[in-house]
């Protein structure tokens, strides 16, 4: 593991690792960027890469694969993960905004909703502008963010119910959700509660996610010399719409004259 430059803690609301694996198991969302690896070929960055589940399946069909996250309790277990499975993957603490990892890519993409950490047009920019000069001339860059009309956690500021899933117990745990939006700024603080249905133990965080109109993410990725080559509504790479989930982007770097 290499420390790009100190950090104080990363995210928080992320340092319990395992717990983050046990309530984000595989789902559509990997099945669509490991479909979308295989098209585009490596090497591949995974910038948030959390415990490089993802990564990992990508790095197991043989394609050169790295991984940055800003919480060092996440690379920490991504890199035991990928020494257990005997996988060659080059995994970085960093930020998404300041990374300089001195190579290129083919593929970059910021899965897990990830996106909605940057929390600024400034913190938008400053990505846009890494990636860039990260990225192979024919390269490629995949995100996605939230469409906030047709979120289905988060309505109401007290925590309610959104999802169970089991730990590595077996235990059934309840994943509760309440949020605060601010309009003004598209900024969301998610209050999320952990409850242990047999024990009743309970554990309690807060974060903070950023929603953006699909227009104006459009004229920042223009801004920094991107062309959208698809935009998806779905993880089947339905049409993007007013009551679809997500706004999935699949972007090149314009040409120049």
């Amino acid at each position: 593991m290499r420390t790009q430059y100190p950090l104080d803690e990363g995210l928080p609301e992320y340092a319990n690792a395992r717990e983050y694996d046990e309530d984000n198991p595989w789902g559509p969302s990997d099945d669509f960027y490991l479909g979308l690896a295989r098209e585009v070929g490596g090497p591949v960055l995974d910038v948030g890469c959390g415990t490089g589940m993802l990564l990992r399946a990508i790095a197991a069909d043989g394609a050169a694969c790295a991984g940055l996250d800003v919480t060092p309790e996440m690379i920490e277990r991504a890199e035991q993960l990928s020494n257990e499975a005997g996988l060659n993957i080059d995994w970085t603490v960093g930020d998404a905004r300041t990374m300089a990892l001195g190579r290129s890519f083919r593929f970059i993409y910021m899965t897990g909703h990830a996106f909605q950490h940057l929390l600024t047009d400034d913190d938008m920019r400053a990505f846009f502008e890494r990636v860039k000069e990260h990225l192979s001339d024919d390269g490629v860059l995949a995100f996605e963010t939230r469409n906030y009309a047709a979120k289905t956690f988060g309505g109401s500021e007290e925590p309610t119910l959104w999802k169970t899933v089991e730990d590595d117990e077996g235990r059934a745990v309840d994943l509760l959700i309440g949020a605060i939006y601010d309009p003004n700024t598209g900024v969301e603080q998610l209050i999320e509660e952990r409850v242990i249905r047999t024990t009743g133990a309970r554990t309690r965080a807060t974060s903070n996610l950023r929603y953006i109109a699909v227009d104006e993410l459009n004229a920042l990725l223009a801004e920094h010399g991107f062309e959208i080559t698809h935009q998806y509504g779905d993880w089947q790479r339905g049409p993007l719409g007013t009551d679809q989930p997500e706004v999935i982007s699949v972007c090149r770097l314009a040409s120049t004259p």
